[in-house]
Parts: C-alpha cells; sequence; structure tokens
C-alpha cells in the first residue's frame, strides 16, 4: 500500500510514481483522499517514465484510488506510458461532497504498437453532489477493453444542476470486447462520450 491522506484543512499529499517500467500486483493499493468533510483537497496521483512515458506500465489486481468526501477536489489520476495493461484491477476517483471528482488521463507517445489494454478492469469517476470528472485515453495505438468498463456518473435523484465528467478516447484502433463505456447521470446531465479511432 502506498498511501497519502489528509484528515483536516490541509490537502492530500501527491504520489509520484517515476520508472522506466513499473508493475504493481498481488493486492496492492496506491490512494489519495481527502477523508473528513473539510475544504481539503485529495493529492494527485501521477505514473511517468525517466525523462519520458515509460516503456511498461501492468496492474494486476491493484487498485489506484483518489477521494474527496467534502468541498475539495478530487485528486486527479494521470497515468503515461508506451504499453499500459490492466488485469483485474480498478482505476478510480469519487467525490462524496461539494468537491469534483478528480480527472483520470492516460498518455502515451505517438509511434507505431502502442497499446492500451484491460482485462476484467474498472475505470471510474463518481459524484454523489458534484461534477464527474473527466476521462482521457490520448494517442494510443489500440484500446482494447475485455470485460471491462470506463464509466462516469454524477448526482443523485435530488441532485439535477451536476454535470457528469467527458469520455474521450483517441486511438488508431478501439476493440470492445463484451466491455462498456458509460457516462451516466442520475438527475444532472450526462457526459459526453467521444471516441476517435483511425485518424
Amino acid at each position: 500500500t502506498i498511501s497519502a491522506e489528509t484528515s483536516g484543512t490541509r490537502n492530500g499529499g501527491t504520489l509520484t510514481v517515476r520508472a522506466e517500467n513499473a508493475t504493481f500486483q498481488n493486492g496492492a493499493t496506491i490512494t489519495s483522499a481527502s477523508i473528513d468533510a473539510a475544504t481539503s483537497a485529495a493529492g494527485s496521483v501521477t505514473f511517468q517514465g525517466l525523462g519520458s512515458p515509460a516503456q511498461t506500465l501492468t496492474l494486476t489486481d491493484t487498485s489506484v484510488l483518489t477521494s474527496t468526501n467534502g468541498s475539495g477536489q478530487g485528486g486527479p489520476i494521470t497515468m503515461e506510458a508506451l504499453n499500459f495493461n490492466l488485469t483485474n484491477s480498478t482505476i478510480a476517483t469519487s467525490s462524496t461532497g461539494s468537491g469534483n471528482a478528480g480527472d483520470i488521463s492516460i498518455n502515451s507517445k505517438e509511434v507505431p504498437g502502442n497499446i492500451f489494454e484491460m482485462w476484467h478492469s474498472t475505470m471510474s469517476t463518481s459524484a454523489a453532489l458534484a461534477d464527474g470528472g473527466n476521462f482521457g485515453i490520448y494517442a494510443t495505438n489500440t484500446v482494447r477493453l475485455t470485460d471491462s468498463i470506463i464509466t462516469s456518473s454524477v448526482g443523485n435523484e435530488t441532485k439535477t444542476d451536476t454535470l457528469g465528467g467527458n469520455v474521450t478516447i483517441d486511438p488508431q484502433f478501439v476493440i470492445l470486447q463484451n466491455s462498456q463505456i458509460r457516462a451516466n447521470a442520475f438527475a444532472g446531465s450526462g457526459g459526453a462520450i467521444d471516441v476517435t479511432s483511425g485518424v
């Protein structure tokens, strides 16, 4: 477990993993959170390569989470690598207070062969009383989802002014096998989904 949390008025700490290749497995958990209903914001979680995006980032049976319970902003999750592999893993940002959920951003270099793969995994942003975080999966040659879900959800039955997070996926090829991409809202406005492939 790697954790940076706050239960007071100060912001949660940032978490940065810098490596040429990184593997997390067997129940690994990485979290940054603002626990109490205060004004503090959750810190960010960042994976990046040494001097450039990492060659490979592998998450197996792993959770990467940021959350906020008060008016502070949820922490963003940013991942930079040439190749990603998520298996039985969860990447999520959430808000149960008035602060917005954090964004999730996946970035890789525009070179042939880059792959972002999810197997039996979930990526999500959710907010009960505020706006949902945005998703971005950029400049990846192939996005492949197998038995996996990418979802953004906001609001409850009485909160009508929330905005759902947008989902943007910009690869050369998109493969969905028994998988879903959703942007939902209970009472507010749902987010936009933009999948642009072959450009």
